[in-house]
């Protein structure tokens, strides 16, 4: 799982990188407005605060993602739909949930969703990291974003099945 994780994330990167030379880059530049000194004491104070505050962000996603999983998959087995609908779901929406799930399934599919799962991230773990850009994630940040780390899962899952089959993994 970590191998093909890995391996996608660089081949995605290189191959963007390759496609997308000439784009133009948005870059943030921080400045101390007439040269100001800031004290030591009001950096750590701001530090903290700011981590505070990231983990409770974080924390809300998570809560809202698992019960926003839980609340769908109940409602996928009321509708007798397919597991395999509940799985990708729970691939597409949390990682937690998803890998939970996946180790129900048997080995060689368990371990697919799981690898998908995992190098998609969840939408949680893509919301998170918007959250955290704040102001300067626009829409086409997110729209990469997703699309990126879309491309990273299939091709992760399309390297783990390689493997799978060529090594039969146990």
């Amino acid at each position: 799982i970590y191998l093909s994780g890995i391996i996608s994330v660089f081949a995605v990167g290189f191959a963007y990188k390759i496609f997308r030379k000439n784009e133009v880059k948005n870059t943030v530049k921080i400045s101390l407005e007439n040269g100001e000194k800031i004290k030591f004491t009001e950096i750590i104070s701001g530090a903290v605060k700011g981590s505070g505050n990231a983990m409770i962000v974080m924390s809300a996603f998570v809560i809202f993602f698992s019960q926003l999983t839980f609340f769908a998959s109940e409602f996928i087995s009321y509708l007798n739909a397919p597991a395999l609908l509940d799985y990708v779901l729970k691939a597409f929406l949390e990682i937690s949930q998803a890998c939970r799930s996946a180790s129900l399934m048997g080995k060689a599919s368990g371990t697919a969703i799981a690898v998908f799962a995992t190098a998609w991230s969840g939408l949680s773990f893509q919301m998170q990291t918007l959250a955290l850009c704040g102001k300067h994630a626009e829409h086409s940040v997110a729209r990469k974003l997703a699309l990126l780390r879309f491309f990273i899962a299939l091709l992760a899952l399309i390297i783990y099945t390689v493997a799978y089959k060529i090594t039969e993994i146990t």
